[in-house]
């Protein structure tokens, strides 16, 4: 149901592809070296 990620292609599809409306989904801030990009990331998401 929730999705705690790494920064993987792999992880994030999985918590892009989660079907469940009130998921939860947890990422790394930083998802490449020397760069934050928030693109990746679905507003909802939280970043630690």
């Amino acid at each position: 149901k929730n999705n705690i990620i790494a920064n993987s292609t792999y992880s994030w599809w999985g918590a892009w592809l989660n079907k469940y409306e009130d998921k939860l989904v947890i990422s790394p801030k930083q998802w490449f070296l020397g760069n934050n990009e928030t693109s990746l990331r679905n507003a909802s998401w939280i970043t630690l």
